[in-house]
């Protein structure tokens, strides 16, 4: 096989599954992220937290730039649960939707060892999980399809 020929395959393949490659490493960083939290604990919902943020958007149609504001409503759920004795009333970094979660529900932490503080609910890394599995599926799908449409492309070719 020519040696032109290998180092265009390379960089042919190398330039299509940029993408996959991503996905693949992002998909990696989200589980391992999800997975930092290891230890187990049952909290309350003692809150929801609710604030409104102002927000502005910027449309461009048909070289028309307009923009309006909108508001937008969060929900952040308030969670107190128990670790080795010491009670933590923490209010949950992520955002739900209004009936998500609801005051005086149980739901499962899960935080890292030495920092309770540091938590999730379980459902969420739960969804995480899902979610960068999937992203790890569709980079290594990029990737397959990037060596075979790179293959096809330069197939026969000889010089």
């Amino acid at each position: 096989m020519n040696v032109q020929l290998v180092i265009t395959r390379v960089i042919l393949f190398a330039g299509l599954s940029i993408g996959g490659w991503v996905a693949v490493f992002g998909g990696i960083a989200d589980m391992r992220k999800a997975d930092r939290c290891r230890r187990r604990t049952t909290g309350r919902v003692v809150e929801i937290a609710e604030r409104t943020e102002h927000r502005k958007r910027r449309v461009n149609r048909s070289q028309q730039h307009r923009s309006y504001e909108y508001t937008v409503t969060l929900y952040n759920p308030v969670l107190a649960f128990n670790v080795e004795g010491r009670e933590y009333r923490l209010k949950c970094l992520y955002t739900c939707l209004r009936d998500e979660v609801s005051v005086g529900e149980t739901v499962d932490i899960l935080y890292e060892d030495d920092r309770p503080q540091q938590y999730q609910i379980e459902r969420v890394v739960q969804r995480e999980r899902k979610g960068a599995a999937f992203e790890i599926s569709i980079g290594i799908a990029w990737i397959i399809a990037s060596l075979v449409v790179t293959f096809a492309l330069l197939k026969g070719v000889r010089h």
